[in-house]
């Protein structure tokens, strides 16, 4: 599908306690460790209509530029997801060193939502191109 990404080696800690869920990811990239933390809710909900976190789950088109006159287009299949409510997060990143210079910005940004979303398989299906 000509995706642009990066791969790179992670751990995870996720812990489950009676009042919440710790979920945790972290990485290194280059010098720096990056890592985001949250605490959240023990039981998964329904995600709200119309919020943000509908949005970023529950979009079934993706798109990858391949040249200046083609981009792949293709459908992404999933169940509707659930989610945890977000208690408590922290998040540490070199946001330039992970995504490149225009991100430098967002180094001492607070994110406008923050979401742990439990997911399921997917399929990726109808790829075609648009020129």
């Amino acid at each position: 599908y000509k995706e642009n990404y990066e791969t790179i080696a992670m751990s995870h800690t996720w812990e489950d306690k009676s009042q919440e869920r710790m979920v945790r990811y972290e990485w290194q990239k280059n010098d720096s460790v990056n890592y985001i933390t949250v605490n959240a809710s023990p039981q998964p909900v329904a995600i709200e209509e119309g919020s943000i976190t509908e949005f970023i789950t529950e979009h079934y088109w993706g798109y990858a530029v391949v040249s200046k006159f083609k981009t792949n287009q293709y459908e992404v299949t999933h169940p509707k997801w659930t989610h945890y409510p977000i208690i408590s997060y922290h998040i540490q990143i070199d946001f330039e060193q992970n995504y490149g210079a225009s991100f430098k910005h967002l180094q001492h940004k607070e994110p406008s939502s923050v979401m742990l979303a439990e997911g399921s398989l997917i399929t990726v299906e109808n790829k075609s191109t648009i020129k």
